[in-house]
């Protein structure tokens, strides 16, 4: 069945109709077999009928032939000679007839046979009689008549006729058997398939009643569904799976700017600003493997120029089949969101630079002022040669060591001002005093001038990487890390690689602390966040942003 044909009629409506479809067509070839049957029959009858009477015109010609015999011994007249030899010419055509008639059935041709022999020696015997008449007179013909043995052949010819119309009148009687049989059957088959159509279309008008009912359900349901599309705060569009725009909701209007006019039919990646147009044709490539893309921040652009944060959400449209046929996409504007979530960032990110400063004011202070007392008590034991002295040292030791690492804490709480071009030195800084503090190899490389547009996004990408050493160290636990600041073309790239032991499996989809906040600055500056395996052990993170967007 065709797909228009399945979009018009409902399938329990279409398998109903197949069904009555099936049942007329049984019926019609039974009834033309049964046709069939009666015309071959009736064919057989006629050509018996014919039979039977052949059989007895071989008798009625062969009676004919003797009379004329007769008549002719009787009363010499020569027309009953004449009549004698039309009569024997007959008895020939019509023995021939029967020959004709009985090819292909081989008893009826062995009697034929049998019969044709006969009826030669009986036209011989009459011959012989004319002849003997005509030559030696009555006397003669008389003679003959007593010495050949007519009625015996008469007799055999007789009875073998009989036996081949015996057996003509059996097989009438069998024909009409079967032809009663025949339509017997035909008219059981036309009531029982008229009772089966009948029923069918009952059953197919139910199927049908149903379907509709169910139609005009499924017509609401859409018809609801279309309503809360349109009336929908998000943005909901289809598009097909050459990317262009098929559907276009209320809430789209609203949040591009487009009419549905103005946007219907042209491509997707208008509203895609320069550095994200490939992001179209990699969801759909998703799309057509049937997979569903969850949500997702980007940006996007309105009729006006300006850009949007918007959090999309791509899942794949099927027809009736399970083909995928285009792509739903739904998207909610973020701006506020990711606004609400800077705010927030820079609340943190306050509240630790004052952590970080009342421990470099306090607890900083405080440890220096205990430092210098120690110092001077370790001089005057020493200058006395007291054996407290060694004991004066180590705590002189500990001390500065204790507030090297408060003032470490402090400065990575508590940075300097992060400025374009100071993320080299605040992200080599960073390292150096890992380095330190944790007592492994932690390197950092950049080889050319990355551009940045504002302090903002260097702060972020500092505090990223500042994140990520702190999730490698508590994790990965490893011996070396580097941090790697470069530009490729218009991208720019922060990564951060470790030699530990890595996340786990689950690392892409973990859910803590630190990745989500590593997640939120880099939606926040418009960048692309990737978590890899490390090889041949540990983990890479990178976060990958357009220079374009680096003051967005």
């Amino acid at each position: 069945m065709s797909n228009r044909l399945r979009s018009l009629l409902p399938r329990p409506t279409a398998l109903g109709l197949a069904m009555i479809v099936a049942v007329l067509a049984g019926n019609m070839l039974v009834s033309e077999w049964n046709t069939r049957r009666l015309f071959e029959i009736d064919r057989r009858v006629a050509t018996t009928q014919k039979l039977l009477t052949t059989l007895e015109e071989v008798l009625a010609r062969e009676s004919e032939a003797e009379a004329a015999e007769r008549g002719f011994l009787i009363t010499d007249n020569p027309d009953y000679s004449r009549s004698y030899r039309r009569a024997v010419e007959r008895v020939d055509e019509t023995v021939a007839r029967l020959s004709d008639f009985t090819a292909g059935d081989r008893w009826r041709q062995e009697r034929v046979a049998d019969l044709q022999r006969r009826i030669d020696a009986r036209m011989e015997d009459l011959r012989r009689v004319i002849e003997a008449k005509q030559g030696g007179g009555f006397d003669a013909a008389r003679q003959t008549v007593s010495a050949i043995h007519g009625r015996g052949l008469m007799d055999e010819i007789r009875g073998l006729v009989g036996k081949m119309q015996e057996r003509v009148r059996a097989k009438l009687v069998q024909f009409s058997e079967e032809s009663r049989r025949s339509a017997r059957m035909t008219t059981v088959t036309d009531v029982v398939g008229s009772l089966l159509g009948i029923g069918m279309v009952a059953v197919a008008f139910q199927f049908f009643h149903q379907d509709l009912a169910n139609r005009r359900r499924a017509e609401a349901a859409l018809r609801r569904l279309a309503a809360i599309v349109e009336s929908s705060d998000d943005a909901i569009i289809t598009k097909t799976l050459d990317g262009k725009i098929a559907s276009w909701n209320a809430g789209a209007m609203r949040a591009y700017g487009y009419t549905a006019d103005e946007a219907i039919g042209r491509p997707a990646t208008m509203l895609c600003p320069p550095e994200r147009a490939d992001e179209v044709a990699q969801n759909l490539l998703q799309i057509r493997r049937g997979e569903r893309i969850e949500h997702f921040i980007t940006q996007r652009v309105r009729r006006d120029g300006s850009r949007v944060d918007l959090s999309l959400s791509v899942s794949p449209v099927k027809d009736a089949d399970g083909n995928v046929t285009g792509a739903s996409v739904i998207a909610r504007d973020v701006t506020e969101t990711k606004a609400l979530q800077r705010e927030i960032l820079v609340i943190a990110d306050d509240e630790q630079r004052r952590i970080g400063q009342d421990l470099h004011d306090g607890a900083g202070q405080e440890l220096t002022g205990l430092a210098m007392l120690a110092q001077r008590m370790n001089d005057e034991l020493a200058a006395r040669a007291s054996p407290e002295a060694e004991l004066a040292a180590k705590i002189v030791e500990g001390l500065d060591r204790a507030l090297r690492d408060v003032r470490a804490v402090a400065k990575g709480l508590a940075p300097v001002e992060i400025d374009a071009d100071g993320l080299r030195a605040a992200l080599a800084d960073l390292a150096a005093r890992t380095a330190e503090l944790h007592q492994i190899r932690c390197e950092f490389a950049c080889r050319e001038l990355v551009k940045m547009l504002d302090s903002q996004t260097a702060t972020h990408l500092y505090r990223i990487a500042q994140e990520a050493l702190a999730n490698a160290l508590k994790h990965g636990h490893p011996k070396r890390i580097a941090i790697i600041l470069k530009a490729d073309g218009e991208l720019a790239t922060l990564e951060v690689a470790d030699d530990g032991a890595g996340f786990g499996e689950s690392l892409r989809d973990s859910t803590g602390m630190g990745l989500r906040i590593m997640r939120y600055r880099a939606e926040l500056i418009g960048a692309k966040l990737e978590i890899k395996p490390n090889v041949p052990s540990g983990v890479r993170v990178i976060c990958t942003l357009a220079e374009e967007s680096c003051g967005s």
